[in-house]
Order: structure tokens, then C-alpha cells, then sequence
């Protein structure tokens, strides 16, 4: 539902859903704010997406990033600290099978985690995951 007095914007496909982007505000500057929303969401695409190879974090998890970005580095420490806090229920190695057979393997790289494929390459971890930061 929109906001009372809002422009809509809806952009397609963006972070691999469809968003919508509600701006209050005069015409050109809800055209400024929709382009400063969309130019983020790509600019975070490009950072953690894993559907694109080329991501940053693509790159990392296949051990081809030594240098992370602040962005990427907070989600993984966050992750981390999650996982510990949790006592493992919170598991960055579990995933949905699509795609994620180079998580695992950038994982196993960086961090130790050994991990054994079950069905349609579910991700079951086998050992802590304590990457050090």
C-alpha cells in the first residue's frame, strides 16, 4: 500500500525480487531519491549477491579476494558472531542447494570448515565455523 502522497517507483528485477521504492517528495527530488535507492541496491548487489560469479563475495568465498570490503567484512563477522552466539543453530555454511557448492568450497578455503554433501548438495557442517577476523 502506498504511502499517502507517494511516488512509486518498482524496479525488475533488482537483488533478484522485485522492489518498490516509495518516495515522498516533489517530483524531481522522488526522481533523485529513487536513482540514489537503485544506484545502492546494485552497487550492494555487486557486493553479496550469489547469483553473480563476480560479486564480492563470489570472489571471496572462491579465495580470489584477499581484500574485503568494509560492507562485506561486517555481514561475515556478523555471521560469525551469530553462529557462535547461537551455539551453531545459526549455520552461514547451510544454504539452499542452488548455487551454493562454491559457497562451500570458499568457505572451506578461508575459513576450515570441513563439510559433507548430503542430497542435491545440502551443506551439512561437520566441524565450527570460526573464520578469524
Amino acid at each position: 500500500m502506498p504511502l499517502p502522497g507517494a511516488r512509486v517507483f518498482t524496479h525488475a528485477p533488482l537483488l533478484g525480487t522485485v522492489v518498490e521504492v516509495q518516495v515522498v517528495a516533489d517530483p524531481s527530488t522522488a526522481e533523485a531519491a529513487d536513482a540514489a535507492a537503485v544506484a545502492e541496491f546494485e552497487r550492494l548487489n555487486l557486493v553479496f549477491s550469489t547469483h553473480l560469479r563476480d560479486s564480492e563475495l563470489a570472489r571471496w568465498r572462491c579465495g580470489e579476494l584477499q581484500d574485503c570490503s568494509p560492507d562485506l567484512v561486517r555481514v561475515l563477522a556478523a555471521a560469525a558472531a551469530w553462529h557462535r552466539a547461537s551455539g551453531g543453530a545459526f549455520d552461514p555454511g547451510l544454504a539452499p542447494p542452488e548455487g551454493w557448492p562454491l559457497l562451500a568450497e570458499g568457505l572451506r578455503a578461508r575459513s576450515g570448515l570441513l563439510l559433507r554433501w548430503r542430497k542435491r548438495a545440502r551443506i551439512q557442517p561437520i566441524s565450527s565455523w570460526s573464520p578469524e577476523w
